[in-house]
């Protein structure tokens, strides 16, 4: 095993210091200079690999556009996720967080959205599409 002294393992990397509000229970910056927490960073390559995966089968079998959306949405939480482990920097976190945010409120009007592709003409779609852009809008701003 390499002999590696604390101050080693606290040093900044090739971001600068962690600026996140949360440090995950991997050592910072143990295997490379340049990505703060190795397998959390990769892990996320698994859910890009899917993501993509999903929305290609979903062009190939003509399923309407919103699952297409779905699928990239997965993918820009996976990028976002990527981001934020190797970098700690703030701003990676909310490239993070707020994806996952936005894509639970898609999901949740997929889930009511019972039409082939878009089904914006109906009052309930409106309504719900309103109630979440503005729930979305509330999350960021707080």
């Amino acid at each position: 095993m390499a002999n590696v002294s604390t101050s080693q393992l606290h040093s900044p990397g090739f971001y600068g210091p962690v600026t996140a509000t949360l440090d995950w229970c991997e050592a910072n910056y143990q295997f490379s200079y340049y990505i703060a927490e190795i397998s959390n960073s990769f892990s996320n390559l698994f859910t890009i690999t899917l993501a993509l995966c999903g929305g290609i089968a979903a062009v190939k079998q003509s399923l309407p556009t919103r699952y297409v959306a779905g699928f990239i949405g997965i993918a820009l939480v996976g990028l976002g996720s990527f981001a934020f482990h190797a970098t700690l920097l703030f701003e990676a976190q909310l490239a993070d967080e707020l994806p996952m945010i936005y894509v639970g409120s898609m999901s949740l009007w997929f889930s009511f959205d019972d039409r082939r592709g878009y089904g914006l003409k109906t009052m309930r779609s409106q309504l719900l599409i309103a109630l979440l852009v503005a729930f979305d809008i509330l999350f960021t701003w707080s």
